[in-house]
């Protein structure tokens, strides 16, 4: 099990750094579903949860946005651009993809 708090924490340090809505939802499953998934919804979601399963689309996320961050403070990244979250972003959704692959 996962502490949902952990995904409430990464989003808080991603967007003190400029992650927005559009990045998120580059990296939600709701994607698949035509959908976009805001900050502030998944936020409420978390608040309202006491745990995430391991290996659940949530689970994906939370290891997701662990990923953009990493991927942005050790990169070297600087900018805040919208445009260089939403394609780390992307990269982290094809890294950790919806369906599970061995």
């Amino acid at each position: 099990m996962l502490d949902p708090n952990n995904t409430i924490l990464l989003l808080d340090k991603l967007e003190e750094l400029g992650f927005n809505n559009d990045a998120f939802s580059a990296l939600h499953h709701f994607k698949e579903k035509g959908r976009a998934d805001t900050i502030a919804e998944h936020r409420a979601y978390c608040i309202e949860t006491d745990s995430i399963q391991d290996g659940s689309v949530n689970a994906r996320i939370q290891q997701r946005l662990k990923l953009v961050l990493e991927a942005y403070q050790l990169g070297g990244f600087q900018s805040g651009k919208a445009e260089v979250f939403r394609c780390l972003a992307e990269a982290a959704y094809n890294e950790i993809t919806s369906k599970h692959h061995d």
